[in-house]
């Protein structure tokens, strides 16, 4: 009696699944879809593949970086390193696991925003907007800033603070009755997978609250409100872990200070120029801006017919924030400190597909055909070249890993030679720069991290060394004649001449 009656909880258990797939099969088709086309262009990320920290890892090994992410309380990046460090795998091959994993963890990222605003929207019977709405959740979550999420050591955990971003935006604009905690959580588990992924959920909030109270103003404010809460509250959970590992770890790698009036106006000036003029250094100048001006023209013409003015607040705080957001952790750094990279503005690279979603949807762009054709149009141009630098960023990764081994094996060639020759062992390296420091090899498009030259970096050179000789150098201090000597060339291209070798000293020089 119990074998029949396994027997049929299995036919059951069978029938339910085939009843799903059934019901489901078109969903099914679509993620399958999506997935594929993910993996197609994050292909290059699933090979072995070194960033500037990856030598470093590489270099030290998993203990180092568990620290250096504990400090920046990376709690999930150091989870997942101590991981692999416990079971014994090798560097290289946690990239690639890492890399297949990630790369899942976008095209479900990608499918959750688009199943969701479609039916949030109660268009899932329009052919042409499933296709309009996954188009603009692609672009949303595939951009030259969420991108370096699939390079680097944390190739781990930002994906999956991506993920959480968007679950943790449309929770909240449901009407689930524990709607507010769950986002809450899923933004503060975010931001300690990666800080900034959690931003993008502030936009996305902010434009999926709008659609769900359309024309109900103090709805609006009070979620916006809400959302503003939510999101300081992981930040100030992410700050009280920076403060915590500071004194566990003695190790104040987060330094934080507060800025003067004079100090936040430039540091916003600054900044606010490189990310919305020069794009964070990717692509060519006014390329973002170029698409939000034509996207703004859009919206006013829009906005002639509605006159709900209303709507230009909610346009503009959209614009305003994909700017301010990634500057608030800048201001509060000490000038000397304060730098920016694509991946700590991750909402300026989803506020074209962001904009684009208010537009279509919020300002009911489908009512004039002109204008919709047009935003359909601009879509499509951002997911060819989003899909475009995907496959071009991750394959300049490559590339400039081969330039790297390649002159690096050179220089090793040249270090054997010169111990052989003289009997010293070269224990010590030191870097010093020719009159002209170029970030690029010749002929490389300027993609910053994914292939800015990390024998070009001189906190990297010797770590680049390692990779190819397994053997640990110290640094060393130019002295000032080499130091000297080295800033009367300016190289283009790597030269003999940038080596000098000097006992156990080997003084590099960086063009």
């Amino acid at each position: 009696n119990k074998g029949v009656a396994m027997n049929k909880k299995r036919k059951i258990d069978i029938n339910n699944l085939k009843e799903y797939i059934l019901k489901n099969k078109i969903n099914i088709f679509v993620f399958v879809g999506m997935l594929a086309f993910t993996f197609i262009i994050c292909c290059n990320f699933l090979k072995p593949h070194f960033s500037q920290d990856a030598y470093w890892v590489n270099a030290y090994g998993y203990d180092y970086y568990i620290k250096h992410f504990l400090a920046s309380n990376r709690i999930f990046s150091a989870l997942i390193l101590w991981i692999f460090l416990k079971l014994d795998i090798p560097f290289w091959k946690e990239l690639s696991f890492m890399g297949v994993v990630l790369t899942f963890v976008m095209a479900i990222s990608w499918f959750v925003l688009y199943r969701f605003v479609i039916k949030f929207i109660k268009k899932e019977k329009s052919i042409f907007y499933n296709i309009l709405i996954g188009v603009v959740s692609f672009i949303i979550v595939f951009n030259f800033c969420t991108a370096e999420g699939l390079l680097f050591v944390e190739v781990g955990t930002m994906p999956f603070g991506i993920l959480f971003a968007i679950l943790g935006s449309c929770i909240l604009a449901t009407d689930k009755k524990y709607r507010y905690i769950l986002s809450v959580i899923l933004i503060t588990l975010s931001g300690l997978f990666y800080q900034v992924t959690s931003s993008i959920f502030v936009l996305l909030a902010l434009v999926l609250i709008s659609i769900k109270n359309k024309g109900n103003i103090k709805a609006i404010i009070k979620d916006t409100i809400i959302i503003a809460l939510i999101y300081g509250f992981a930040m100030i959970v992410n700050f009280v872990g920076v403060k915590i590992f500071d004194k566990i770890l003695n190790n104040p790698f987060r330094q934080f200070e507060i800025p003067s009036i004079k100090i936040i106006f430039d540091t916003i000036c600054k900044f606010g120029e490189d990310i919305l003029i020069y794009n964070v250094g990717i692509g060519p100048k006014y390329w973002y801006l170029t698409f939000i001006i034509i996207l703004t023209i859009i919206f006013i013409i829009n906005l002639i017919n509605k006159k709900n003015y209303f709507m230009i607040l909610e346009y503009v705080v959209l614009i305003a924030l994909s700017i301010l957001i990634p500057l608030i952790p800048i201001l509060a750094t000490p000038v000397e400190s304060q730098y920016i990279e694509p991946r700590m503005a991750m909402c300026f690279g989803s506020v074209i597909g962001i904009l684009i979603l208010y537009l279509v949807v919020r300002c009911e762009a489908e009512e004039n055909k002109i204008l919709l054709s047009i935003l359909t149009i601009i879509a499509l141009l951002n997911f060819c070249g989003n899909s475009i630098y995907m496959v071009v960023a991750s394959s300049n990764t490559l590339i400039t890993n081969q330039i790297e081994k390649t002159i690096a094996k050179h220089i090793i060639s040249k270090i054997e030679a010169y111990e052989k020759e003289t009997g010293y062992e070269i224990k010590n390296i030191g870097t010093g720069f020719d009159k002209k420091y170029t970030m690029y090899y010749s002929g490389q498009p300027a993609l910053r991290c994914f292939d800015v030259r990390s024998l070009g970096t001189d906190w990297a050179v010797k770590e680049v060394l390692t990779a190819y000789t397994s053997k640990a150098y110290n640094n060393v201090e130019v002295p000032e004649e080499v130091s000297n000597k080295f800033l009367e060339n300016d190289w283009d291209s790597y030269n003999d001449e940038q080596l000098i070798f000097e006992g156990e000293n080997l003084y590099i020089c960086i063009y």
